[in-house]
């Protein structure tokens, strides 16, 4: 059985006080995620959830490790990068 890998480098914020893992690049696997919760859909930022989950594993401010491996992630592949959730400026 073949295994299916995604990559996901994630960066902290400048913006904020504190420290938080934001993704700036996904291959692999979706940016978003919808979900339906009393039949209202929402949209999630997918790859910001699994940054913030590596973010744990690694610690703040490059303390940690430098490579988190999160397993039994369930997602459909996906190549639309994070460009996808961002709102574009006319």
């Amino acid at each position: 059985m073949g295994r299916c890998t995604a990559g996901i480098p994630g960066d902290g914020r400048g913006d904020r006080r504190g420290a938080t893992v934001i993704s700036i690049g996904a291959t692999g696997v979706p940016p978003l995620r919808v979900t339906e919760h009393c039949g209202k859909k929402q949209e999630g930022t997918f790859t910001d959830l699994i940054a913030a989950a590596a973010g744990i594993i690694l610690g703040q401010r490059g303390r940690g490790a430098c490579v988190a491996v999160l397993r039994g992630i369930s997602y459909e592949a996906s190549d639309a990068g994070v460009s996808a959730i961002l709102h574009h400026r006319q």
